[in-house]
């Protein structure tokens, strides 16, 4: 059976994939998908463990959400809530 954050990040990697160039930067930590909107680069880590708002700054990218199982918080979204906020063209 796969891992359930593995297989989460996945999902979200594939739908973010359908509208933006989505990438993945290892660096001082690593950060599972990253979107270039407009000029704002912003990144997404997906973790489902024990969850604490954090302020990650990568170079250019200001903003990295964690997407959680159902937590919120500063920069925390539960995943599902994320999912269902993206517009995916038909």
């Amino acid at each position: 059976m796969p891992d359930e954050t593995k297989l989460i990040e996945s999902v979200v990697i594939s739908h973010l994939s359908r509208i933006y160039d989505t990438f993945y930067i290892k660096a001082k930590g690593e950060i599972d998908a990253v979107i270039k909107s407009k000029e704002e680069i912003i990144g997404f880590e997906v973790k489902f463990g024990n969850v604490k708002a954090e302020k990650k700054i990568l170079g250019r990218m200001k903003k990295v959400y964690i997407l959680s199982k159902d937590k919120v918080d500063y920069n925390i979204i539960p995943v599902s809530i994320f999912l269902a906020m993206i517009d995916i063209p038909q």
